[in-house]
């Protein structure tokens, strides 16, 4: 893969002057001669003192730039509830009214508390006060009833409605500037927990047709460039509510070949990159210049069964070919230990909804599933699996 590097760079040059024009009477007629007068010396002329502009400060925070694996891949909306949303640019951009805390809890973001009313379908949020979007504007409660009711919206088809779509859009109100109440369609006991929601994210009143392309949220960065075929960038918003970010900038450039991640790494072109096999893992360890990180997350691999067509279609196929994996073998040949077996469960393990049960490989049950199935003999799949991951193929091969 041939990639080319674009470089942008602008200079900047301050100059100030000060213009003093020298200015004196008109000239006049000749004063008739008159005798001599001893003249007192001019007093020296009184120094103005001139006041120095100090330069400002150079930003040390420096630049991260980051890869996006994808290379966005149709995603060219900053409309976070948008189906073409630019995922990384939105964790950057917006804030939630809610999040996880490192234990899984729902901690406060734009919203500092919450309660329900006595039968759990009327829930009352209560918003940090002082937050501004990118733009300057407050943040109100509004904002808040304007984000759902878009998000809900039948004509953007967000794929976030489905999972909040106990909201009813008309029932949400604001008693005052800084608290919205959610007035749901049935009880719900764990309502700010769904708005953890990665994609749950908070945009201006008034705002789309142009969210799209501006990303103005109230985030700890802000849209500088968006260049889909080459470098987006964000700056940090010095004035954001939970601080000023650690980075100055960052950067994200999309490259989708695996390997061409790994030589942008080793040639100083990217600083970092979330998506690597445990096999070139093992080129970056003894470097002193790279610090490898492993972190308990929630992200998956997994092989998806299309439940419309056949023998998919069929639930005691589907649970064999669950039966079939020695995710023990997967585990240590594709993450070489480095993960957790989730036992086809997408919860995070460390959440605290997460269900533990077995997945133990069992051949002879699932041969018994397939024989009543009407698979007597067995059955005989095609894996279609892409390089863009890097650990899918070899996930693919230890299946086979």
């Amino acid at each position: 893969m041939n990639t080319k590097k674009r470089l942008w760079m602008i200079s900047l040059m301050l100059v100030g002057a000060i213009v003093i024009a020298a200015c004196g009477p008109a000239a006049t007629a000749e004063p008739p001669a008159a005798a001599p007068v001893e003249e007192e010396p001019a007093a020296p002329a009184e120094e103005v003192p001139v006041e120095e502009v100090a330069e400002p400060a150079e930003d040390t925070r420096g630049t991260l730039r980051w890869v996006h694996y994808n290379q966005w891949g149709g995603q060219e909306s900053l409309d976070p509830f948008s189906p073409t949303r630019m995922l990384p640019l939105i964790y950057l951009l917006y804030d939630r009214l809610v999040v996880l805390d490192a234990n899984g809890v729902p901690a406060g973001d734009l919203a500092t508390s919450w309660e329900p009313d006595e039968t759990g379908q009327t829930w009352t949020f209560h918003l940090r006060e002082g937050v501004k979007f990118h733009d300057g504007t407050p943040f109100t409660a509004q904002d808040v009833v304007y984000s759902f009711q878009h998000m809900l919206d039948p004509d953007l088809a967000s794929p976030l409605a489905s999972t909040l779509n106990l909201i009813d859009p008309e029932g949400i109100s604001t008693p005052d500037d800084l608290t919205v109440v959610f007035n749901l369609t049935t009880p719900h006991a764990d309502f700010p927990f769904l708005l953890t929601d990665y994609r749950a994210r908070i945009i201006a009143d008034g705002s789309v047709g142009t969210i799209e392309e501006t990303g103005n949220g109230t985030g700890p960065f802000i849209l500088e460039v968006m260049d889909l075929e080459g470098t987006t960038s964000v700056v940090a918003n010095d004035n954001y509510w939970a601080g000023k970010p650690a980075l100055a900038r960052i950067t994200v450039v999309g490259i989708g070949d695996s390997d061409a991640r790994v030589q942008a790494l080793l040639a100083d072109q990217i600083d970092y990159d979330e998506e690597m096999s445990a096999e070139v893992i093992q080129l970056f360890e003894g470097n002193p210049d790279f610090v490898i990180q492993n972190n308990a997350a929630g992200y998956w691999q997994t092989m998806s069964m299309n439940v419309t067509v056949p023998p998919f279609d069929d639930p005691l196929v589907r649970e064999a070919m669950k039966l079939v994996l020695d995710s023990e073998e997967a585990l240590a040949i594709v993450l070489e230990g480095s993960g957790t077996i989730a036992c086809h469960n997408p919860v995070f393990p460390g959440d605290q909804y997460y269900l533990k049960r077995d997945c133990e490989q069992n051949i002879e049950q699932a041969k018994a599933l397939l024989a009543e199935a009407g698979y007597p003999d067995g059955l005989t799949v095609t894996l279609t699996v892409s390089d863009v991951d890097p650990l899918m193929v070899p996930l693919a091969v230890v299946y086979q």
